[in-house]
């Protein structure tokens, strides 16, 4: 019956062929074995109990003897038979000795391999040991030892246990054979404990290698077991544990073996791995990463450093791993873990929240995922985390943590939790941290949040994603006045793209029947993907929302990108944007919707934001060529040329960070373009689809005439200038027919005008005094007419 101690009169112990090699002798567990000695001879030396955590195993009748078989501690029995007898060929005499050997250590077993079984008994047969050499030295110079042993890693690192406790005893140089006795285990057989013989297989799926966990696991319980251990009474308290009294230490480390082992056990067994062998599924990293993520997001969440100073520390940077894949995390020393438990509260937490995931996990898995993607799955052990994913951890941690799970309060929690980490801003570490923060400071109440979000109280405290947080106190106190809401809402939150934001339908406190009206209107204008299908032919919705923006400077802080993540962004923090959906939705049926956005996309502009100081910004015109124009628009969103830009004294739409994908927009420098093409035959190759507008920020239009071009050129600014550029080296023999030059290599500029001054009632006269000064053969002052006095016999390049 477990929970019941038992006694038994065992024969003997043998390790069996199951488990793996004995590992703390080998070279690379160098530190390893340093400090499990140390504490071993700290213990002897000053004559201290010192306790060596669980040893499991099965108790089975062999040959009529009751033996023990190791299922985990074989590590830990093998240094400790190594250590008895070694301290007994050292300190006792020839009788204690033989006694020793034949009664104690001779019924210690390998059967792992014939050679480690060999080796042990062939150890219990040594009389005197000469200790003036290594031990490895003079048992390796025996008769018996074969070469063989040396191909036995067991043995070797047997060997190398033995010349590391030689090493200690002769440092410490004290008598501690009577002291062996304060080494002590507790031993609990399989059959007792109610665990099954699959344990053998989970508590021996670590390969050959001492795991990190392994490591980390006896530091920490050493570490608990610490007097100097800050809350070290907490951890030596007395309590009981599956009907045992035991101490809380002890506890913890059955839970770790058995509850939480076997959880995790059992999703070992699925997750994909590069080899599909047994040993590859290890329970070890799910452990490792538990700790790992918990305690950076502890740290995260209590730091009083800012997000900037988080993210350079120490702590942040080991915890997180390179670009935040902790999976590589090395574990090398305690160290780096004990400033994270710096209090008993620490394990506690992580207690209730293994015991709470555990006990519930079927539900809290289910009710983890967000209501726009019900089927979505991610466990925090998972191999690869990303920043949501690490966030959401911190938010079930939070509350479990604090209470026991109940199902509704802890539903409405996630919702709340998901509905701010969704924010398509978090995509970097800062935002991360300070949403972090944010759902520290809401945990104390995650069994009540709508009533915490209900006082305003958060609202007062941080600047991080204000937006969603008065979302999420508007309609905490909605569904506290009226339960009808909370359906309704979360039924919007579902929505694919909007994915828990959903303000821009609550503007203007909206009855439940005006926004449930709002909400199936919005369903018409957008799907999971982003824009409505029929919304998004000539890319109609975007360019019903730019028409209808009123003040043109908030243009420029807006991204007219019709796609998924831009329709995230702006619903979130745009407010015109936010307004003119809200607007449309309020609209009374699908057909009218239709028409209306038809007209809007049409409609002369309505936008103010003029700038008496500069006249020649024309706003109207800027913001007419962004909804108006449907082959224009299409070119912006096919090239992502979609940021309104102010460089200098124009007004751009480009696509960032490229250097020619710049559209001039404000004055009309397109039209004009449009018109010399035309009317003079220029050729320009830059034009933005089939529309009638043309990119780069500095544009030349070419004429070619016989070994020379005719050459205009638009400058950023303000200036076209027209003349030759030559070919072939030939516009030396013209230039004394020219006056002007502008200083370029193999140009002669011979007219300038300012294009930023014409209107479309200008234009017409703006072209012709360029045809006079260029074209007009009838005009001895004309480019053509002394390109042609030079050069007798060049064809005008209109007639050519």
């Amino acid at each position: 019956m477990a929970g019941k101690e038992k006694s038994y009169q065992l024969s003997g112990i043998q390790v069996p062929m199951i488990q793996r090699d004995y590992a703390q002798g080998r070279p690379e567990e160098k530190e390893i074995r340093r400090r499990l000695l140390k504490a071993i001879f700290d213990a002897l030396c000053n004559g201290e109990e010192l306790e060596l955590d669980f040893v499991y195993g099965s108790i089975p009748t062999i040959d009529d003897g009751l033996y023990f078989i190791p299922l985990d501690g074989q590590q830990r029995l093998t240094t400790l038979f190594l250590l008895h007898w070694y301290i007994g060929h050292r300190e006792l005499d020839k009788e204690p000795l033989k006694a020793l050997q034949e009664n104690v250590l001779s019924r210690f077993s390998y059967h792992t391999r014939v050679t480690s079984r060999r080796f042990c008994e062939e150890l219990c047969k040594l009389k005197k040991v000469d200790f003036k050499v290594t031990p490895e030295a003079y048992i390796s110079g025996r008769a018996w030892f074969y070469e063989s042993f040396k191909k036995d890693p067991t043995v070797m690192s047997m060997l190398h246990m033995l010349n590391a406790i030689h090493r200690v005893y002769n440092e410490r140089q004290q008598q501690v054979f009577d002291r062996l006795s304060l080494l002590k285990f507790y031993i609990l057989p399989l059959e007792d404990f109610g665990l099954s013989d699959e344990l053998y297989i989970k508590m021996n799926a670590r390969g050959k290698q001492l795991t990190d966990f392994e490591n980390f696991k006896a530091d920490l319980f050493k570490w608990m077991k610490d007097e100097q251990t800050p809350g070290a009474d907490e951890f030596q308290k007395k309590i009981t544990y599956d009907h045992r009294e035991m101490r809380y230490y002890l506890s913890f480390g059955l839970k770790m073996d058995n509850e939480w082992c076997n959880f995790f056990w059992g999703y070992s067994k699925l997750e994909e791995t590069p080899s599909k062998l047994a040993t590859d599924k290890l329970v070890d990293p799910f452990f490792m990463r538990f700790y790992n993520r918990y305690l950076l997001n502890r740290y995260i969440a209590n730091s009083p450093l800012n997000a900037e100073a988080v993210e350079k520390s120490a702590a942040f940077r080991f915890l997180y791993g390179r670009e935040g894949s902790d999976t590589e995390i090395k574990y090398q020393h305690f160290e780096a873990y004990e400033t994270h438990f710096n209090t008993f509260e620490v394990v506690k937490d992580i207690e209730n929240i293994l015991d709470r995931f555990i006990r519930d996990h079927k539900q809290i898995s289910v009710m983890l995922a967000p209501s726009w993607s019900l089927y979505d799955r991610w466990n925090f052990f998972d191999k690869s985390v990303n920043q949501r994913q690490r966030m959401l951890f911190l938010g079930m941690s939070l509350y479990l943590e604090r209470f026991d799970l109940d199902v509704t309060a802890f539903r409405r929690w996630i919702r709340v939790v998901w509905n701010i980490i969704a924010d398509p801003d978090i995509r970097s570490i800062p935002p991360m941290i300070g949403v972090m923060k944010v759902l520290a400071e809401l945990a104390p109440y995650a069994n009540n949040v709508y009533g915490f979000l209900a006082t305003g109280t958060v609202l007062n405290n941080h600047t991080v994603f204000p937006q969603q947080l008065e979302e999420e106190t508007l309609k905490a106190k909605l569904i506290l006045d009226d339960p009808d809401w909370e359906t309704a809402l979360i039924e919007g939150e579902s929505h694919g793209l909007f994915m828990g934001n959903i303000g821009f339908l609550l503007r203007g406190d909206p009855s439940l029947e005006t926004y449930r009206h709002r909400l199936k209107m919005a369903a018409m204008l957008f799907t999971d993907k982003g824009s409505a299908p029929e919304c998004r032919k000539g890319f109609r919705l975007i360019r019903a929302v730019i028409s209808k923006f009123r003040v043109f400077h908030n243009l420029f802080p807006t991204k007219l990108a019709d796609s998924f993540e831009n329709w995230q962004l702006i619903l979130r923090r745009n407010t015109e944007v936010k307004a003119i959906i809200a607007e449309l939705t309020d609209i009374e049926d699908e057909q009218l919707l239709g028409a209306e956005i038809d007209r809007t996309v049409n409609a002369p502009s309505a936008i103010t934001g003029y700038v008496a100081s500069n006249p020649n910004r024309r706003y109207k015109h800027v913001h007419e060529q962004l909804y108006r124009l449907a082959g224009f628009h299409a070119w912006m969103q096919q090239e992502s040329a979609v940021d309104l830009k102010e460089l200098g004294e124009r007004i751009f739409i480009r696509k960032k960070s490229s250097w020619f994908a710049w559209v001039m927009l404000d004055v009309y420098r397109n039209e004009i373009i449009t018109e010399m093409i035309r009317q003079f035959g220029f050729t320009f190759k830059d034009r933005c689809g089939d529309s009638n507008l043309y990119f780069n920020k500095d544009i030349t239009l070419l004429l070619p005439y016989g070994n020379l071009n005719i050459s205009a050129e638009f400058n950023e600014g303000r200036m076209l200038k027209i003349g030759l550029r030559e070919v072939d080296n030939q516009l030396e023999n013209f230039a004394p027919a020219f006056n002007a030059s502008d200083g370029k290599f193999n140009w002669h500029a011979v007219a300038g005008w300012r294009y930023d001054e014409v209107r479309p009632e200008t234009l017409p006269e703006f072209l012709a005094e360029i045809d006079q000064k260029i074209f007009e053969l009838s005009n001895p002052e004309s480019l053509l007419s002394k390109v042609r006095l030079a050069v007798p016999g060049l064809v005008p390049p209109m007639d050519s």
